[in-house]
């Protein structure tokens, strides 16, 4: 889905910058998500979307531990800025950050939120932050090898229909699954299209089934997106 890097800040340059105190979650730059995506023993990945420039990582902590590691998404051993899916240029540009983070213990429960701060001005070698974000935390646990049983739920055909989706998951009951899985034609069209100058795409993957899947489970739990 992301089409170019726009721009990337060097470790270092973190050093430089102030860090105000954190808005809360009811005045945040985040558009979609965040939610899970290949969840494992060892590993996951948070996804998430804002609409303000903005330089991003996520926070993460064992359940009932205060200390806090930050991730961020590198690129040749920078941290990205900012990556935008629709052009900068359009009424509401889009950014999408994916964060993978490895290195975690087996059948161990975290927590994590996503943080932004708000880029005022990017130039090739420094940058101009202001405005700090944080989502409120969500909490994940990491897959047990030695698990003997697993309850798989798969789903399909929904054509954009997320009221649809929901009762599904709700009939399913997919509080009891190991895995979801959504195995073709959540959309009639993937693509996200032109966007006008004065109105985003009516049909996109956050609003055909990503945020409804938030909305339920995917901050805790992945689920697995097939095409078909």
């Amino acid at each position: 889905m992301r089409t170019s890097h726009i721009s990337f800040f060097l470790t270092s340059l973190l050093l430089h910058f102030l860090m105000p105190a954190f808005l809360s979650a009811t005045t945040t730059c985040f558009r979609g998500g965040p939610y899970l995506q290949e969840l494992s023993h060892d590993g996951v990945t948070v996804v998430f979307e804002n609409t303000v420039p903005t330089f991003a990582w996520v926070e993460l902590r064992k359940k009932g531990q205060a200390t806090v590691t930050k991730y961020y998404h590198e690129v040749e051993g920078q941290h990205q800025a900012y990556d935008y899916i629709q052009a900068p240029s359009v009424a509401l540009p889009v950014q999408n950050f994916v964060i993978r983070i490895n290195g975690l213990n087996e059948k161990t429960t975290y927590e994590y939120r996503v943080c932004a701060q708000k880029i005022d001005q990017m130039k090739p070698y420094s940058a101009k932050l202001s405005t700090e974000y944080a989502s409120d935390w969500y909490t994940f646990t990491t897959l047990d090898t030695k698990a003997t049983e697993h309850h798989l739920l798969v789903m399909s055909d929904m054509h954009n229909r997320s009221d649809v989706l929901e009762k599904f998951l709700t009939a399913l009951d997919y509080t009891t699954a190991s895995h979801i899985v959504y195995a073709g034609d959540m959309m009639d069209n993937m693509q996200v299209g032109t966007v006008s100058s004065t109105a985003a795409p009516r049909e996109e993957p956050y609003a055909s089934f990503i945020n409804s899947s938030v909305k339920l489970f995917a901050t805790r739990q992945d689920f697995s997106m097939l095409r078909g």
